[in-house]
């Protein structure tokens, strides 16, 4: 027994379709389960490889480090938000789930995200009150994500968003 949210944003019970599932397709990367569910005609699952940036994402803790501006310079965030030696930090960790929780300076951040087929990223969280330096401006900058990449040690996340052009992180683990 279990449950995931399937695209769409409605909150469905997995099984519930596949309880109702009468055929299949597999492909080389896609598994389609054909089912008679009210709602959902079928339920489909593409193959993750072991090495896939969608997988390495989950297995770290991510410190935001810098921050790339529309010019396509690279600051740091305290470079950015104008404060040295603040203490601040900005964490966040993904969940196979696609949920990210984290830290955004001094809140708690709690979000989901999906990633979609050419490492397409959408995040969406709570809203944060602007308690510290950057903290509403991350949340806004990262309700504006559109896609990611991970090479090396290094998570690029990036925006629509007018002032900042991507999120630079770090893994802390």
């Amino acid at each position: 027994m279990g449950s995931t949210t399937l695209a769409g944003g409605g909150f469905v019970h997995l099984y519930d379709i596949l309880g109702k599932a009468k055929t299949y397709n597999v492909t080389t990367n896609k598994l389609i389960i054909n089912s008679e569910h009210l709602d959902y005609s079928s339920v489909e699952f593409i193959r993750v490889p072991p090495n896939s940036p969608r997988l390495a994402i989950t297995n770290h803790e991510w410190k935001l480090d810098e921050l790339e501006l529309p010019d396509d310079s690279i600051v740091s965030v305290e470079d950015y938000i104008g404060q040295k030696d603040t203490g601040l930090e900005y964490l966040v960790n993904f969940t196979p789930q696609q949920t990210i929780t984290g830290y955004s300076g001094c809140n708690e951040i709690i979000g989901h995200y999906w990633i979609y087929e050419d490492n397409g990223f959408r995040y969406t969280g709570g809203n944060l009150p602007n308690d510290c330096p950057f903290s509403y401006k991350f949340q806004e900058v990262m309700d504006e994500s559109k896609s990611f990449d991970y090479s090396g040690d290094r998570l690029h996340i990036q925006t629509d968003h007018d002032e900042v052009k991507s999120l630079i992180f770090v893994p802390t683990r």
